[in-house]
């Protein structure tokens, strides 16, 4: 009985894992996912637990549970093939991918597959409760440890369910070659271990059809390569978040520089008042000559132009506490597309949004990245030369590996090759009469949400850029 506990809270360990992971990623979809997936290798801990429980369970009541627990091992292979599916359809691909991968993933991996191979695990799970699948139960005896539990005497049609079980390295060996064509590589690192630790785990489980192992260390290795599971997920996540982590370190360096130079900003902004304040009293009292008024125009021209350099730059180095919450980004970005359609129409451009997905829902401060897209918009309609015909604005929302990634692309000028790697900087502009600080403003925010900013694409035909944000955020 002491053996059947000792199971029965192993077999535990995987659940409660997979739930603090759940709590640690607030909920994510992905999270979700590997919380049933736990459960289900728990549910099939539990299966074995009852088999050490021959002086409590009685063999009829034993079998009943074996049988109804049983769903864990049967249904779990179909939970991996989701996962994986979930994973292969928010994932991009090389570009140069293989044919013959190509093929293999769309051909395998697909939902079609997957209700088949449900409803051939309920088949599975229905055999399970006749005596073609499991007899009953015979008490086995293993002296050298000293134990005696049941074990099952399976019918003609077990070979049905092993072969049932076996189909999973099939899934696996394909996962393998799919996985090398992933473009994330911690996207592809965690496939890779995803489908070793699993195929450790299954084989661990086959131990338990060999009574001589003694159940018992086919347990422990379960709980060790589900627990190596989880420790791949969150080993993943936070790659990935370091790697925001570390775009968002460039940026506080960034804004480290600048409040360092912030008193010699306001010393300037104080000049520039003394200046426009001295030079609007001469002009006033004073009559000058056309030459000495064109100078005046100058110094006008030139006090103004630096007034709104030092404006600009404290609007950019502008710190704040930031708060943010679970907000649906298809409405905040038709709020702001309904922001910024007049100034649009008075250029004669259009603005498409397209939402590929219903209620994406990700973790933002809203008036902030609302600021943001209205920065970026305004700044491709400004980018549409006055004699283009083709006027237009599309922007494309979606999920993608548990980010929202939208896409903007106007019909404008578009960027310098040299140019591309300075656009983000503040005080970087090809307008005559731009400051160079949206696209400085929009990265900043951006990076201040773990996300990034990049420009996939730009030509004489148009620029598209490429925000990415994570729909989640680590728990505190």
């Amino acid at each position: 009985m002491i053996v059947g506990i000792f199971i029965f809270m192993i077999g535990l360990i995987p659940i409660v894992l997979a739930i603090g992971t759940f709590r640690l990623f607030n909920g994510s979809k992905f999270s979700i996912l590997l919380l049933i997936y736990m459960l289900f290798i728990s549910i099939w801990q539990f299966s074995v637990s009852v088999l050490y429980f021959p002086t409590i369970l009685s063999e009829e009541t034993a079998l009943f549970l074996f049988r109804l627990f049983r769903m864990g091992s049967t249904f779990s292979i179909a939970i991996i093939f989701y996962i994986v599916i979930i994973i292969l359809d928010n994932n991009k691909f090389d570009s140069n991918v293989h044919y013959f991968s190509n093929k293999l993933r769309r051909f395998v991996f697909n939902k079609k597959v997957f209700y088949l191979y449900i409803i051939w695990s309920i088949f599975i799970y229905f055999i399970n409760w006749t005596s073609l699948g499991i007899k009953g139960l015979s008490i086995v005896n293993q002296e050298t440890l000293g134990l005696h539990f049941y074990f099952p005497v399976y019918g003609s049609f077990n070979s049905v369910y092993l072969f049932h079980m076996s189909t999973l390295l099939i899934f696996l060996a394909c996962l393998i070659i799919i996985a090398k064509r992933v473009e994330n590589r911690y996207v592809q690192r965690f496939l890779r271990a995803y489908a070793m630790y699993s195929f450790l785990l299954f084989f661990s489980g086959f131990l338990n059809f060999i009574p001589q192992t003694g159940i018992l260390f086919s347990s422990l290795g379960i709980v060790l390569f589900a627990s190596m599971i989880i420790f791949e997920f969150i080993k993943m996540n936070v790659d990935k978040t370091n790697q925001y982590n570390g775009l968002l370190e460039r940026q506080k360096k960034l804004d480290y520089a600048g409040s360092l130079s912030s008193s010699l900003i306001h010393e300037v902004k104080n000049n520039v008042q003394v200046i426009r304040g001295f030079h609007k009293l001469i002009k006033e009292n004073t009559v000058l000559d056309q030459k000495n008024e064109e100078f005046f125009d100058l110094v006008d021209k030139a006090s103004y132009q630096l007034k709104e350099i030092v404006e600009n730059y404290s609007l950019y180095m502008k710190q704040a506490q930031l708060t943010f919450a679970m907000e649906d980004v298809n409405s905040l970005l038709e709020e702001v597309v309904e922001m910024v359609n007049k100034s649009a129409k008075e250029s004669r451009a259009a603005i498409k949004l397209y939402c590929l997905q219903k209620n994406i829902k990700a973790y933002i401060n809203k008036p902030n990245i609302q600021q943001a897209f209205i920065n970026l918009i305004k700044n491709s309609i400004e980018a549409i030369p006055p004699e283009r015909t083709t006027r237009m604005i599309l922007i494309t929302v979606g999920e993608l590996q548990e980010n929202v990634v939208i896409t903007l692309r106007d019909s404008g000028t578009g960027i310098e090759i040299n140019d591309l790697e300075e656009v983000f900087n503040p005080f970087t502009t090809t307008k005559e009469k731009g400051m160079g600080m949206g696209l400085a403003f929009v990265k900043k925010i951006i990076l201040e949400h773990r996300g990034d900013i990049c420009i996939k694409e730009s030509s004489s035909k148009g620029t598209e850029f490429e925000i990415v944000i994570p729909l989640y955020a680590l728990a505190e």
